[in-house]
């Protein structure tokens, strides 16, 4: 049951997460003028994109202990 309850968090985590990412990269777009902000954005969505690779990592661990029991 715990397992479920934190496969429902992570799943959740990843949707906000993708959400953060697009919202970052339209906020790329609209300041390609100001390349500071540029490069502060692209290491925001780089580090979100680490964060969801770990996050899809914790969830397929999760699924495999669940398939497990």
């Amino acid at each position: 049951m715990e397992q479920l309850k934190a496969q429902a968090v992570l799943q959740t985590m990843i949707v906000k997460l993708v959400m953060e990412k697009k919202d970052l990269k339209e906020q790329l777009y609209a300041q390609n003028e100001n390349p500071e902000s540029t490069t502060e954005m692209e290491k925001r969505i780089q580090k979100l994109e680490k964060e969801n690779d770990q996050l899809k990592r914790q969830l397929l661990q999760l699924l495999a202990i669940k398939e497990k029991t």
